[in-house]
């Protein structure tokens, strides 16, 4: 990662000894290691208005307010096992920093407790979440987006009909990863926004009450293009990673990186654009991915679901590409997956 040169006043002299500037450093960064580590395992408990009505359970979607909420029961070894899948592929990487980020769903930032804790019980997600950042190795640093949603949890940040945060929820996970690792956060009002109406996401076919959703497509202030490679092996380029032209509907999520590929490269020309990253993610990862090009020359997005396949081995695609940073982008359901964790560890056979 690309980060800032220290002020003057934290530079030694040039005569101390060796083993005083050791020791000094070493004092250094042990004041700011507790300081790090209570950033990613304290949460912020978000505000949730509550006007004590109530909704309807159908399957595991509480339906209210006419949005859906996920409920989230896992296993009790969830955080383990999902945090052993995200640490056995970064021993096989050789990117110079990886990342996890596991995104918290509506349900965390928007149904009351009375609710979550009540007969429709739903556990605690920053529970989950700091078990899991507990039990990653030393290759990888967790980032806490927890709290910057947690700050915005009034705003439209999560989709109605489907499980995914919105583009502007991605934003301020970004937003979480931009400052965490000291980069210049690209500003929204930079960006154009056009909206595009009409999304019908999952829930839509389990309740007809559900809002159907409004997507923001962000035009950024520099170039990108992006060429794509399909499932069946074909590539194609665009100017744009959005699609402005997706028709309302269950496929307008489509709209950005033009949907589901195994692999989309990002090149950006954008002035403080540096470097590559390569960021491992599944559908709702596809509207974070755009905001990276304003910090990163490239960005390489790997489908979770079919990368492999397609692609073959990911510790190779990073070696050949020389991607420089890694960061693995999971939803609050992907952790005590069965089937995700045998995704990621297939991902570095």
């Amino acid at each position: 990662m690309f980060k800032g040169c220290g002020s003057e006043k934290d530079e030694l002299p040039k005569n101390v000894s060796t083993e005083i500037k050791q020791k000094q450093e070493s004092a250094s960064q042990a004041e700011k290691e507790p300081e790090e580590k209570t950033a990613q395992t304290s949460f912020k408990e978000p505000e949730i208005q509550d006007d004590n009505t109530d909704g309807e359970l159908l399957d595991s979607i509480y339906v209210w307010h006419n949005a859906g909420y996920p409920l989230y029961n896992p296993s009790d070894n969830a955080a383990e096992g999902y945090a052993q899948a995200v640490n056995s592929v970064a021993d096989k990487l050789e990117a110079s920093h990886i990342y996890s980020i596991v995104i918290p769903n509506r349900t965390e930032m928007g149904l009351p407790k009375r609710i979550k804790e009540g007969a429709e019980i739903s556990a605690s997600q920053a529970e989950i979440i700091s078990a899991v950042n507990e039990s990653l190795s030393d290759k990888l640093t967790p980032v806490n987006v927890y709290n910057t949603l947690a700050e915005h949890n009034s705003e439209y940040i999560y989709l109605n009909t489907e499980e995914y945060w919105t583009a502007l929820g991605a934003y301020y996970g970004y937003s979480a990863f931009a400052q965490e690792n000291q980069l210049k956060t690209l500003s929204l009002d930079d960006c154009k926004e056009e909206k595009l109406e009409g999304f019908t996401g999952s829930y839509t076919l389990i309740s007809g009450e559900i809002t159907p959703d409004t997507l923001s497509i962000y035009s950024l202030p520099h170039s990108v293009t992006m060429d794509i490679t399909r499932s069946d092996g074909s590539q194609e380029s665009f100017d744009s990673p959005y699609d402005s032209n997706a028709q309302p509907g269950s496929d307008t999520f489509a709209a950005y990186l033009t949907g589901d590929n195994p692999l989309s490269v990002l090149k950006s020309e954008a002035e403080n654009a540096k470097g590559k990253v390569l960021v491992v993610k599944d559908s709702g990862g596809n509207c974070f991915v755009p905001f990276l090009t304003a910090n990163y020359s490239e960005v390489h997005a790997v489908d979770l679901y079919s990368f492999a396949q397609q692609m073959g081995s990911l510790a190779d695609y990073c070696s050949q590409n020389s991607i420089d940073d890694v960061i693995i982008l999971s939803e609050m359901t992907d952790v005590g997956s069965s089937r995700v964790a045998g995704l990621l560890s297939g991902l570095c056979p």
